[in-house]
């Protein structure tokens, strides 16, 4: 039976989000466990916009709402981690063929590069319009790009099946002639 002294101590030594019968207006990503307005005990989490997100559980144990709380925050933390491993890997794997985010192609594309993960593997969306375009950046998604230097690239537009190139370069002025822009 975990006490409100014993889960505060927990999510203080763990550095978890969480508010435990405390305050919790305008807290963003936070857990929350808190009594309810009709008796029982309310666990939720709040999002980017400090309202209630996902679902709220009502327990008629404190001890109960207390462990689903911990539960939930170290969810939280445990996801955040994840999240920072895999930014330090992508940008570790773009530092180690010297590639920019965003960088320009041919004829005003822009690359836009998405993480996926270990390895120098990586996946770009295309789109038509350059950086500077005054419609505004990352307009006209035309597809994307998938591959390790040396090693070609695939481009697939959202309609068609990849098709390899020896370059990048190839490989998106494949993929705007695909979608004709």
């Amino acid at each position: 039976m975990t006490t409100v002294d014993e889960a505060r101590a927990l999510r203080d030594a763990e550095g978890l989000r969480m508010k435990i019968f405390e305050p919790h207006l305008n807290d963003t990503d936070m857990v929350v466990v808190t009594t309810g307005d009709t008796g029982g005990y309310r666990v939720w989490a709040t999002g980017e916009r400090a309202s209630p997100w996902g679902r709220t559980t009502v327990y008629d144990s404190e001890s109960d709402a207390l462990d689903d709380g911990l539960a939930r925050g170290r969810a939280g933390r445990d996801l955040e981690i994840i999240r920072a491993d895999r930014h330090a890997s992508y940008v570790a794997d773009m530092r180690a063929v010297d590639a920019t985010e965003p960088f320009p192609g041919p004829r005003g594309s822009v690359l836009s590069p998405v993480p996926t993960g270990p390895g120098l593997l990586m996946e770009f969306a295309v789109f038509s319009s350059s950086a500077t375009d005054d419609s505004g950046p990352y307009i006209d998604h035309v597809g994307s790009l998938r591959g390790r230097p040396g090693e070609g690239w695939q481009a697939a537009t959202p309609t068609t099946t990849l098709t390899t190139h020896d370059t990048v370069d190839e490989a998106v002025a494949a993929l705007l002639d695909a979608t004709e822009n």
